[in-house]
């Protein structure tokens, strides 16, 4: 900047651009102004330094003495002419041209041009924007709402369907993927996989379903079986059979026999009351279970039912018309004389049970006793049918 080179400044007058013909005669003084600031005075040899160090254009302006006139320093003769200019670097110089001698010369085999070039048609370089597989989208969205729902039970099996047509629309994208030499191959990738490990949730769980279905059936089917023999008869009963009640049943090592039927009052027995007699008449059927085993004792419940229970453990009784009667309970705190609750019956023992129904009609011709295995460890059913002559009193 001129500031490192003068400092102060003063009103300057005006001198006529004529008076700068010879600058290097004038012993006067010299001003510059630059940006709107006067510098000065200096004498010429300083003016002209400041030219030869670039610091003063031939734009700037300048005076001679403080009542010169403002001129460009342009027009201040010789002020310029010895400026030193920095020369061009030469140019590089231009290389030799490279002969090719024929003989040596290899020849190049042009590139295998596309269908539809043309020879020595110019070729160009084209960057296609990479594609993505629509049909891989679609698989992969199917993928994931099948994935998302084949873990729910029951309504996995509704997502078979969905995770089949997203493998099928994945298998489709991967095709046209590799026709596209790879374009967008990522998206059928992903949605095959998906849907296929949904497919095979919902076709495990459809399975398992089916597997339980068949577990409850079959065990139903045991349940609803008799697995019983007619003690005294060559054959046993097949599975829907109902045997005589006049014969004792045998399954396993308990062999069940009717010992009697009647219509009468019922003993009943409380903490308070002691023994009384029930105030009207009941079907009374009484049981006797044997253990013909020789080394293995049974556990039984009675056929009454028990006041709570996960499962079937009480006698059914119904007639000839399907009439179900119902089974008669006497209260919590009142108890049946001769009913066993639950008891071990070793082997050669046994023990009598007492089953209390509401009293049939009149008009049968046979009543139908259906009693759970299980309540002495064995499986299935017992079914005993009692003919009407065997019910002793009055109905």
């Amino acid at each position: 900047m001129l500031t490192t080179f003068w400092t102060g400044s003063r009103y300057l007058g005006i001198l006529e651009p004529s008076l700068f013909l010879d600058w290097g005669r004038s012993m006067a003084d010299w001003y510059v102004r630059h940006d709107g600031k006067i510098y000065g005075p200096m004498q010429a040899e300083k003016l002209r330094h400041l030219a030869n160090a670039g610091k003063i254009t031939p734009e700037t302006d300048v005076r001679l003495g403080m009542d010169g006139k403002w001129a460009k320093a342009r027009n201040v003769k010789g002020l310029f002419s010895q400026v030193v200019t920095v020369p061009k670097p030469p140019k590089p110089p231009t290389p030799p041209p490279i002969v090719v001698d024929p003989v040596q010369t290899q020849i190049i085999t042009p590139p295998r041009l596309e269908r539809g070039h043309a020879p020595h048609a110019p070729s160009v370089n084209v960057h296609l924007p990479r594609r993505t597989s629509s049909l891989g989208v679609a698989s992969l969205v199917l993928g994931i709402v099948a994935f998302l729902f084949c873990w729910v039970p029951l309504i996995g099996i509704l997502t078979i369907p969905v995770a089949a047509l997203g493998l099928l629309l994945g298998g489709i994208g991967l095709v046209v993927a590799f026709l596209r030499r790879g374009s967008g191959i990522g998206y059928p990738i992903a949605g095959g996989v998906v849907s296929g490990m949904a497919l095979a949730i919902g076709v495990a769980q459809v399975g398992a379903i089916s597997a339980t279905v068949s577990a409850v059936d079959e065990a139903m089917q045991q349940q609803s079986r008799t697995n019983q023999e007619v003690v005294g008869s060559t054959s046993s009963a097949s599975t829907n059979d109902w045997a005589s009640a006049r014969s004792p049943v045998r399954q396993g090592n308990a062999e069940v026999k009717v010992a009697s039927v009647r219509s009468a009052t019922v003993k009943l027995k409380d903490s308070i009351a002691g023994e009384f007699d029930s105030e009207k008449p009941y079907l009374v059927i009484e049981l006797e279970v044997a253990n013909v085993s020789q080394s293995k004792k049974i556990n039984y419940r009675t056929w009454q039912g028990a006041d709570f229970s996960f499962s079937r453990d009480f006698a059914s009784l119904t007639d000839n018309f399907d009439n179900l009667y119902k089974r008669i309970d006497f209260g919590f705190s009142t108890r049946i004389v001769g009913q066993t609750e639950a008891d071990a019956i070793y082997p050669g023992k046994s023990i009598r049970d007492t089953l209390i129904f509401e009293p049939p009609i009149d008009s049968i011709q046979y009543l139908d006793l259906e009693l759970p295995a299980s309540n002495f460890g064995g499986q299935g059913m017992l079914r005993l049918r009692i003919p009407n002559d065997m019910i002793q009193g009055e109905l």
